[in-house]
Formats: C-alpha cells, structure tokens, sequence
C-alpha cells in the first residue's frame, strides 16, 4: 500500500492497495520474535504462524535459514513463503550469521563479525537452535517435527548445519553459496578477493580453515535426509550441489538431487512447479508421516 501523512496530521492517508486480493487470502500471523542466544546476545527473527493457528497446539516448523531477512510480506516461492503457513508448516527465518555471510550488513559490525571464520560456525549453531529451542519453550512447535530449508546464501547455512546438529528430520539445499568447497571457490576465481576476506586467511597461509569451513570435508557427520536442487545454469552454484550429492551418495546417505536444464539461480515456470510439488512431498513426508517421496 501507498500512504501519505501531510503535517501537521497524525493520521496517514491511504492512496493506493496494490494488492486488494491479499485481502481474499487465508494467510498466517507473521510476527517478529525476540530471544537470547546462549552467548546472551539479542536476536530478532520473523515468524509465520499456520493458518489457523490454535493455542497449545504444537506444530511441525520449516526453518528459512537466509539470513538477513526483515518482517515484510513473505511471497517469494524461492524461500519460506505464506503457501508453507497455509499447508499447516510453521515458518521460521532466525536470522543466523554464517561464515559466508558476514560481510552483508545487518545489525552492527561487531554482531555480524562474529560470524566471520571458523568460530562463525559455532555463531551460526547457536543462533539457530536457539531461536528454535525459544519457539519450542512457547508451546508453538513440535520438536519432533522440524525442517530445514535453504535456498542460495540460506542453503550455505543449512549445508553446515547438517553436519553440526541431527535435531532436524530433513533439509532442503538449494543452489547453495559458499560453504561445500572453500578452496574450489577461491582457485576457480583467485582474482576475487571475497573468499579470503571472508575465510580470514589464504588457502596456503592455513589449510585448515578451509577444510573447518568446507562441507564436503564433514560429510560423513550427515545423518539427515537430504533434497537438492540446482539449474543446469548455475555456474560455480551448482558445483557446490554436485560435490554434495557425489559425496552424500558415496556415504550411502539419504539424499535426492534435483537438477532443471535451462534454469539458474532459481527456478521459473514448470520447473518452479515440480520443485515445489517436490519440495512439498519431501516435507509432508518427514515432518507429517505422508507416504514417501517418489
């Protein structure tokens, strides 16, 4: 909507809905929450109650692990979204810093620092399950039933996090950013100086951050079902994809890997269509007892 406020009025005034047919919607209360993480920092995260949300009811929860993310209308079918809400999926973006991610500005530089290097794991882990064991104090989810989801910078986090925590019963990764292979992303792009401003350091300076910072090195730490998806068109993305399902299959891990031909970084049309289809069977599935994927 568009509004104006003319001084000295305290009333603003409306000009235009740009959305009437919001108005014809079911779609859940979303609500900014506040919690503690345990190294006793303030978070902020934003959260999409189910439609039809009842008190006491406990519900299975989608994490949107994209960090970054503000209390505005949730309608991008790339991330969490209203059509979880109205599927009766509680939706949680907890706003985790990354070792990836750092460098984007969000609350203050030594609150996003923290993020930075391998120490910016453990940040990341904390921020998240945090916020998770916060909503599960209040009553609004089912601890039993919890998902993660990522697409891009958020599937970065969730590819770490499969390899720190198993309290998730699936994750979804999605064109991932920085995060499965620190030292293929620095040496195919060596006159990009992001990846080493971001690790801290260069590869030779100290391998073992690369290797703390790389998945692909962590892999047998994954016990969660995995679903991954890519576009053919993706470039350095979809090697992340690749060298995550090549290493997952050779584990014997359950994992499924979803690859669209003329697509990149995201999805349009009928591929955007199966992906969702998908997508919500692989959830429904292991968060609600549905039959399996096929």
């Amino acid at each position: 909507m568009i509004y104006i406020l003319r001084a000295p009025d305290h009333v603003p005034i409306r000009l235009v809905d740009l959305n009437p047919q919001i108005k014809e919607w079911e779609i859940g209360l979303q609500e900014v929450i506040r919690w503690k993480n345990r190294r006793g920092e303030q978070k902020e995260g934003v959260l999409i109650k189910p439609v039809h949300y009842q008190l006491g009811k406990k519900y299975p929860l989608i994490v949107d692990a994209y960090p970054g993310q503000s209390n505005s209308f949730k309608g991008y079918e790339m991330t969490g979204n209203q059509a979880w809400a109205s599927r009766g999926y509680a939706v949680f973006w907890p706003n985790a810093r990354a070792p990836h991610d750092w460098i984007n500005p969000f609350k203050s530089r030594a609150y996003d620092q923290a993020g930075k290097g391998t120490e910016g794991l453990r940040v990341m882990t904390d921020d998240v399950l945090s916020g998770d064991d916060h909503l599960i104090r209040r009553g609004i989810v089912d601890p039993e039933r919890m998902g993660l989801y990522g697409f891009s910078n958020g599937a970065g986090v969730v590819n770490q996090l499969v390899t720190r925590t198993q309290r998730f019963k699936c994750a979804v990764s999605v064109a991932a950013a920085t995060s499965v292979d620190w030292s293929r992303a620095f040496f195919l792009s060596t006159l990009n100086p992001m990846i080493p401003r971001m690790a801290g350091v260069l590869p030779w300076q100290n391998p073992e951050t690369y290797i703390r910072l790389s998945t692909i090195y962590h892999l047998d730490k994954i016990k969660t079902p995995m679903l991954l998806a890519d576009g053919d068109d993706d470039g350095d993305f979809l090697l992340n994809m690749i060298e995550m399902y090549n290493g997952l299959r050779y584990l014997g891990r359950d994992v499924v890997f979803l690859r669209y031909p003329s697509q990149g970084h995201g999805f349009t049309g009928m591929a955007m269509k199966d992906f969702w289809d998908r997508e919500s069977l692989f959830f429904d599935h292991h968060l609600k007892g549905n039959q399996p994927v096929q």
